[in-house]
């Protein structure tokens, strides 16, 4: 975004309430994405060599505003603070992704858009017991964490350590 300017629509920073979107009339630069298939994108612009970040994602077209993010959680080898945005896509929607920095922040850097696809598998952990080839719907509807392409030989599941306790 160092060359960019800021364009229109601002950002409706009440749909990511607490992320620090603070987007100040940022100079920003869009970029787009197809969905091939349904199932989750991860949004993401980690790169520990970049600037603080603020990221909104638009559906079908550039007004139609669906999820933005000042700060992600986690994330390893990514700057202090990037932007994470996990989305539910739909096969053949455009989604479009517009890259700027927190109050107004600009530097260089890059979004990576990673898919998960409805009927891809993977272990689940419920407690102690692992359970194989399940979808990541199926495993949330049993109360599970699911591990994306791995399989319980993989993988340890524990039981929750203050689960049992008075």
């Amino acid at each position: 975004t160092t060359a960019a300017t800021p364009s229109t629509p601002y950002p409706d920073e009440g749909q990511c309430p607490d992320t620090q979107l603070d987007w100040n009339a940022s100079p920003d630069v869009w970029m787009h994405w197809t969905a091939d298939l349904n199932g989750i994108a991860t949004f993401s612009t980690c790169d520990i060599e970049t600037y603080d970040t603020s990221m909104v994602l638009y559906e079908v077209d550039c007004d139609n505003q669906v999820a933005c993010n000042g700060d992600g959680d986690g994330g390893f080898n990514c700057q202090q603070y990037y932007s994470l945005i996990e989305y539910p896509v739909t096969a053949g929607t455009t989604y479009y992704i517009r890259a700027g920095g927190w109050q107004g922040s600009t530097g260089t850097g890059s979004i990576q858009v990673s898919f998960i696809g409805d009927n891809d598998t993977g272990a689940c952990c419920t407690d102690s017991i692992c359970n194989d080839d399940l979808t990541a719907a199926t495993c949330d509807a049993i109360g599970g964490n699911w591990y994306h392409e791995n399989t319980c030989a993989e993988i340890v599941c524990t039981d929750e350590p203050c689960t049992n306790t008075p």
